[in-house]
């Protein structure tokens, strides 16, 4: 009888513990989706008060009026597909449905269409990039083109978000036995030590503004901690405040 009662007060304390649990794992997916809601929500607004000003003012604006209003349209559509995008992969990557597909991959091609795609974020606050790859016999890794190609986009367009007019972000790949590390380096703003902590966690998802007042939501990097962990890898985070951040990852090869 003393040890039924005994099962029975383990079991209760052990379903106090899970719906607590469950409590903060719903208190938390709320916030991240009332703030994804606001900020998806910013860029279509830019995005109809535009158009609509256009459609009634074509016929008077004069060119670079018009260029510089598609300007803030583009920019704005660029930032509602890179938010979809990463909730969709956070999504999937929490229903556990992402396989990963590894094939043979030149990783300097990669890094090069990644830079191409970031090159206009990068450009408008004359941002350059440098790549040293390091320890390389072969151009060729054998690794899932998409979910490397994410995690890379996701830390470089942060690290652009973060930096200041006229900065570097230096993009590094070391070859060390049997795993690659890639590392960002930028020479941003920082990052304050109480929010680096959590800074892969669905709590320090929450709007942020970069530091030329880009929107962002912190999403990007959730993403890159899931898919790290699909590759069998490893993440972290190097920061000073007002001297720069490094990113590093990485994946066995």
């Amino acid at each position: 009888m003393i040890e039924k009662q005994k099962l029975i007060e383990t079991q209760k304390r052990e379903l106090l513990i899970s719906n607590e649990q469950l409590s903060i794992l719903n208190t938390t997916k709320d916030k991240l989706f009332s703030v994804l809601g606001h900020d998806l929500k910013a860029p279509f607004n830019v995005l109809l008060g535009f158009g609509a000003l256009l459609l009634q003012k074509i016929d008077i604006y004069p060119p670079e009026k018009i260029k510089k209003n598609l300007q803030y349209m583009n920019d704005a559509a660029h930032t509602a597909f890179n938010l979809l995008e990463n909730l969709l992969n956070w999504a999937r990557a929490q229903r556990g449905i992402i396989e990963v597909y590894a094939k043979e991959l030149n990783i300097n091609h990669l890094i090069d269409n990644t830079l191409k795609v970031l090159n206009q974020q990068a450009q408008t606050k004359n941002i350059t990039f440098e790549v040293e790859i390091i320890g390389c016999d072969e151009e060729v890794i054998f690794v899932d083109e998409v979910l490397l190609g994410t995690i890379l986009r996701n830390i470089i367009s942060n690290s652009i978000k973060f930096s200041n007019i006229n900065g570097r972000i230096l993009l590094k790949v070391i070859f060390k036995d049997n795993l690659i590390e890639f590392s960002v380096a930028d020479q941003g703003v920082g990052i304050p030590n109480e929010i680096k902590e959590k800074l892969f966690k669905i709590s320090n998802v929450t709007s942020k503004q970069g530091t030329n007042g880009e929107k962002g939501t912190g999403l990007g990097l959730l993403v890159c901690s899931e898919f790290v962990s699909l590759l069998k890898g490893k993440i972290w985070v190097e920061s000073e405040l007002n001297v720069g951040t490094t990113f590093y990852f990485t994946i066995p090869v």
